[in-house]
């Protein structure tokens, strides 16, 4: 989940449709109206919501009736973004510490 802001008013889901047949959706909760500053001191209407990406088969007209189920997908797809994005140092830290963390639980 990623904090995403607009100056247009953000919608709970924007569908994408790929040519192979899955969906790119972003899926917003939590959307909230404010204000933003430029750097001159004007102010404009800010929109900041918490979004996730997910990629689908589902069509458009299912993902709100399946809104949390995605959600929880999209944050498991991100992880594994997130995780192949890591380089291999970052990835041996890692394990190194959740086999300590099970060695300590275990004695």
């Amino acid at each position: 989940m990623e904090k995403t802001y607009s100056s247009v008013e953000l919608q709970p889901v924007e569908y994408r449709q790929q040519d192979n047949g899955k969906a790119i959706v972003l899926l917003r909760a939590n959307i909230e109206q404010g204000t933003g500053y430029n750097d001159d001191g004007t102010s404009f209407d800010l929109w900041e919501a918490d979004e996730v990406m997910v990629v689908t088969d589902l069509a458009e007209d299912e993902i709100m009736e399946n809104f949390d189920d995605l959600w929880s997908l999209g944050e498991e797809q991100a992880y594994r973004r997130s995780r192949m994005e890591m380089r291999d140092e970052d990835w041996r830290a890692d394990i190194d510490a959740a086999l300590l963390d099970i060695m300590e639980v275990m004695a």
